[in-house]
């Protein structure tokens, strides 16, 4: 008899989270702290990737209701097991703030990048053996051997425009720390989600290319030229452009505090 899809999806949510937390806490007993963050990483780019393409099932199965609601509950869960954020932004803006070197950037971008790209093949053996978990996981199966389809589903200007527009706003809202430390998770979670909700029908709003890359990368009319302006240039660019804005807004906070002084 098969399960309900949302109840299938939320166990292997579960599971999949609480596999890579007892991996990382094994790494951190037997690697020094450099290396630790490496497969931090590695996991947390792996755990992102696969519990978003699990996501598929929910709203095929459930619509966009069931999907955002499923999203803001992933989101949320990854706030208190996820160590490492998955992110390629995230190095981006650790090296303009010289927080990292170019080296070890390079390092942690390969790798969320290789764990991105392992998530896509596992989720989808998942998928092949859905006939013992749900009709929809059924249903999923017959993608183990295709191709997939491109997520950009509009010019690549309005898409790079799309996903810039996605990264800054995010960038920008949690660099200006709006909300106070018990809010944080809820808000982080929902802005999240509204942002991928307003954006998906245009390019899957990705805003992380190592996820993007997992997902949309090599898919059918998706030429490379395409997926690194839109999914690599657009973050990149508004990475950079929130970060000097975040800047220009802290000195000027900080002369004007000095003045009232």
């Amino acid at each position: 008899m098969a399960l309900p899809a949302a109840a299938v999806s939320a166990g292997f949510v579960v599971c999949l989270s609480g596999t890579c937390c007892v991996a990382r806490s094994i790494c951190k007993t037997i690697l020094n702290d450099r290396f630790h963050s490496f497969v931090a990483e590695f996991l947390a780019a792996f755990q992102l990737t696969a519990a978003i393409l699990e996501m598929d099932v929910v709203l095929d199965g459930y619509g966009w209701r069931g999907y955002s609601v499923g999203l803001f509950c992933l989101f949320l869960s990854f706030s208190f097991t996820m160590e490492g954020s998955g992110c390629v932004c995230n190095v981006w803006q650790d090296m303009f703030a010289r927080k990292i070197r170019l080296a070890p950037a390079v390092v942690t971008i390969a790798c969320q990048l290789c764990g991105a790209l392992l998530a896509s093949p596992f989720v989808k053996y998942f998928w092949y053996h859905g006939e013992f978990f749900s009709d929809h996981h059924f249903a999923k199966s017959g993608l183990f051997h295709d191709v997939c389809e491109s997520a950009l589903k509009t010019t690549v200007p309005a898409g790079m425009g799309a996903e810039f527009m996605a990264t800054f706003v995010y960038t920008l809202i949690t660099g200006l720390n709006v909300w106070n430390d018990k809010m944080f998770r809820y808000a982080d979670a929902f802005l999240i989600t509204m942002i991928v909700y307003l954006g998906a029908d245009w390019t899957g709003m990705m805003f992380n290319p190592a996820l993007a890359t997992a997902l949309t990368f090599n898919c059918n009319n998706h030429p490379l030229y395409d997926h690194v302006i839109v999914y690599w240039c657009g973050p990149f660019l508004a990475t950079l452009a929130s970060f000097y804005l975040l800047k220009h807004i802290d000195t000027r906070g900080e002369t004007l505090k000095a003045k009232t002084q």
